[in-house]
């Protein structure tokens, strides 16, 4: 009991300060965050205190996530007026979760181009010289598809999708005859889900990920960060954005250990708000050039720094 208590509100901390920390900094939290750990006593087992600490600390949560809610408009209002997201959803990414990112992109102005999920046959390592093959068939049959040759294996796979998806030149956003071929040549393939039609690529991606499903195959999240990296590459800024659990064992783990990520973004924390609001504000530092982790357990810090993000509306706007 002592040991599980302890854990439990020191869990209960580390959310309620991640909550906090856009809008109230360590201010108002920092008193009762603190008496909430220091009343952890090993040497306390009392189930009743255990009870009301636990109260107190869903009392500030729910506080936490109010307020964050209710400035939310005042956080990220705006900041992507103008530019465009492609939504790309992995395997274990939970719907609910989605819809909650996507009404934020919607509070930060941006518009999203296009919706699309991927199946674990295109993140299965077993699959890579299906996936490979594919790839090298596009190259063959569509014009203006370039791939850089020192590309590993499924950072290609990501180039070419991105290709499809997202580009770093506003004037050349226009769906063509190459984003309908690869996007065909995936869909048939049984390597993804594209949700209604897509009319225009976007400047930046956001990638979703859940926790771990439980039959995901070995080195799965190893190919989502190689996937990710191929993506980026061809637009203006990618964020992978995920839950507590992807930061320890699944993609965003896996992207934050890579030695081969360039550029891309990580955010954990997604199933609280305050997660979702860092997850747009990566975005937006994306969109200005920077990169970062953050999060719970980002190398970063929590959130970007709000002074290095740039105008907050208007600024480097897709045309």
């Amino acid at each position: 009991m002592v040991d599980i208590r302890y854990h439990l509100i020191s869990l209960a901390a580390i959310f309620l300060a991640l909550a906090g920390g856009i809008a109230l900094g360590a201010g108002p939290l920092q008193d009762p965050v603190g008496g909430q750990l220091a009343a952890a006593s090993p040497d306390d087992d009392s189930d009743q205190e255990l009870e009301e600490e636990l109260r107190s600390a869903r009392e500030f949560s729910d506080f936490s996530s109010a307020y964050s809610a209710g400035t939310a408009g005042l956080v990220i209002g705006d900041r992507l007026d103008g530019r465009s997201v492609s939504l790309i959803l992995l395997p274990g990414a939970d719907p609910a979760v989605a819809d909650e990112l996507v009404k934020n992109l919607g509070t930060a102005g941006a518009q999203i181009t296009s919706t699309v999920t991927l199946t674990k046959a295109v993140l299965d390592p077993a699959q890579r010289q299906l996936a490979e093959s594919l790839v090298e068939g596009l190259l063959d049959s569509v014009d203006g598809v370039q791939i850089p040759q020192a590309a590993s294996g499924y950072e290609r796979v990501g180039s070419a999708l991105g290709h499809a998806l997202v580009t770093d030149s506003p004037a050349d956003a226009e769906v063509g005859g190459a984003a309908d071929s690869i996007l065909a040549a995936f869909e048939e393939a049984g390597f993804l889900d594209v949700e209604g039609s897509i009319e225009r690529r976007a400047s930046l991606a956001r990638l979703v990920a859940g926790d771990p499903p439980r039959d995901a195959p070995e080195g799965q999240a190893e190919v989502v960060s190689e996937l990710a990296t191929g993506i980026n590459g061809v637009g203006g800024g990618t964020v992978v954005a995920g839950t507590t659990g992807s930061a320890v064992t699944g993609a965003v783990a896996a992207l934050r250990a890579s030695d081969a990520r360039t550029g891309v973004s990580t955010v954990d924390g997604i199933e609280i708000i305050t997660g979702r609001l860092v997850a747009v504000l990566a975005l937006v530092e994306q969109s200005a050039g920077g990169t970062g982790d953050y999060g719970p357990s980002g190398a970063d810090g929590a959130v970007p720094p709000l002074g290095s993000l740039g105008a907050r509306a208007g600024g480097g706007a897709d045309q």
